[in-house]
């Protein structure tokens, strides 16, 4: 699709006023598609036809570009699009800056939008010379500038000259229209400026009920303890019976606080499934309705164009020229491309629910034959965006028997060491998750390149309340649910560590549950 050139003279566009932004847009007012091109949506209107069409050739520039840089393609064909692209945005730029001198847009407005235009030109320059230099390290960097400086650029600059342009239309004079949009500006930010302070005021207000709490569970922590050396005192006699009874407390509340986790992990499983899976299920229907709808109009267009020989010439050449101005030739090589991939997309989705629904197993209260290997890959899946930005996770599964068990409470077991792993690594490591089976039990253990544990914190990192993190930055209660659990399971979990050394937990399992292990 050629970019369509403005008349000498013309009477002055009348833009289309764009809708409002919908719940359902995309964030920020674009989208991405998995490979990490831009995706042109209504959001993108300024309301000039001419202006809206060469946004949209823009973005399918910026497409390909990402497109080539995911696929096979070859730096060679990298540099081709920045290249294509940089002459059209040329183009491009000459028909926004000539409009707003048709329109009469304000002196201070023109110029900085068209400085925004030779930064840009400028930037694309830099890049196509740092392309040609090293295009392997060049091609992510010049992808990211690209998009975010359309985006903005778009939906700030373009918009507001849009909205400028239909101003002056209606009889606003120049100036006005530009103080209108500058006065728009500040009110949003005066907007944003105060909900940021509100939530900073109500973030002060939570810190220091925070630090409340905190001091009364200090202050709690420091009454027990003397408490209970006051008893040990006076009362040695009673000291296994106070022992036992502060256990089943103990436990207790671990077991109310996990069956609190696992209900709200269901709850929200059994929300998410409800409100996604119906919507996804037409969505993918209507998707593969669509391809066979698309399918059979390049059929039939196939069949216009091999009777296109009998057609008067003249005829013949209006077709042709038809053909060239849609873009045909494109549209036909990427129309069941874009289906599949918004296919693949719901496929992701509907991936990610089911995770979510096996990690927290929803409606499974019961003892029941469980696969610890699906409950590891339902973990990992739901835990992966605490862990892909500190470890990476390699697995090496054994062979394992199906295990009596709860479920959803093991799955909390490893979702708890997990994450204490990937806390534990300072920048980059590295988790290994192994599995094994001997002798009626089975094992998984996780292991992490962190800083290791001394043997002063291993004695006590199953207590409750014991932590070595910052106040208010963890319950000391991770790890003495996950026992219990496991206990509560007639197993058992296992530390191999050192400090400088890393750290291994070992969760040991009876393959029958725990009436097998006595």
């Amino acid at each position: 699709m050629s970019p369509s050139r403005a008349p000498a003279r013309r009477a002055r566009p009348k833009p289309r006023r764009p809708r409002p932004m919908r719940p359902d847009d995309p964030p920020c007012g674009h989208a991405l598609a998995a490979d990490d091109a831009l995706v042109w949506g209504e959001s993108y209107l300024t309301g000039i036809d001419a202006i809206d069409g060469e946004h949209r050739r823009i973005i399918e520039f910026v497409s390909r570009i990402a497109r080539a840089r995911h696929g096979k393609a070859g730096t060679h064909d990298i540099r081709e699009r920045v290249a294509e692209l940089r002459a059209f945005c040329g183009t491009h730029f000459a028909t926004e800056e000539a409009l707003m001198e048709r329109s009469g847009c304000a002196l201070r407005h023109v110029l900085g939008h068209k400085r925004e235009h030779r930064d840009f030109a400028g930037h694309l320059e830099l890049f196509g010379r740092w392309l040609d230099e090293d295009p392997a390290l060049a091609a992510g960097p010049t992808l990211a500038f690209l998009k975010d400086w359309l985006i903005d650029h778009i939906l700030r600059t373009d918009k507001s000259m849009a909205r400028q342009v239909e101003a002056i239309g209606r009889g606003v004079s120049p100036e006005q229209a530009c103080a209108d949009e500058a006065q728009f500006e500040a009110d949003s930010s005066g907007v944003l400026l105060g909900t940021v302070q509100r939530l900073h005021a109500e973030l002060g207000i939570y810190n220091a009920r925070l630090r409340e709490r905190n001091q009364e569970l200090a202050e709690a922590r420091e009454a027990l303890a003397r408490v209970n050396a006051e008893l040990e005192d006076r009362v040695v006699r009673r000291t296994a019976e106070l022992d036992a009874a502060k256990r089943r407390l103990e436990d207790a509340q671990s077991h109310l606080l996990q069956s609190e986790k696992m209900a709200s992990i269901g709850q929200l499983a059994a929300g998410i499934a409800h409100e996604i899976n119906n919507p996804v299920g037409f969505v993918s229907s209507n998707l593969g309705t669509l391809k066979t709808y698309a399918q059979a109009v390049l059929s039939l267009i196939a069949e216009y164009e091999a009777a296109e020989h009998r057609l008067a010439p003249e005829h013949a050449a209006a077709l042709a020229e038809a053909r060239k101005r849609s873009d045909l030739d494109y549209i036909r090589q990427d129309i069941l491309g874009l289906i599949e991939e918004s296919r693949a997309g719901l496929d992701r989705v509907r991936k990610i629910i089911h995770d979510l629904r096996d990690f927290s197993h929803v409606g499974e209260t019961e003892w029941q034959i469980a696969d610890l290997h699906a409950g590891l890959d339902s973990t990992l899946a739901v835990a992966s965006n605490e862990l892909k930005y500190k470890a990476q996770v390699t697995r090496e599964y054994g062979e394992l028997p199906l295990v009596h068990c709860l479920p959803g409470q093991i799955n909390q077991v490893f979702m708890n060491l997990l994450v204490n792993a990937a806390q534990a690594i300072a920048t980059r490591g590295t988790i290994r998750v192994r599995t094994g089976c001997r002798n009626g039990w089975v094992w998984v253990e996780f292991t992490d390149d962190g800083p290791g544990i001394s043997p002063e914190v291993q004695r006590r990192m199953f207590e409750p309340f014991f932590t070595t993190k910052p106040v208010g930055k963890g319950t000391g209660l991770g790890l003495s649910v996950s026992y219990n659990i496991v206990a509560r399971h007639g197993g058992r979990i296992e530390v191999e560590s050192a400090p400088g050394r890393g750290t291994t937990m070992r969760v040991v399992l009876p393959v029958a549950g725990p009436q097998a292990s006595h």
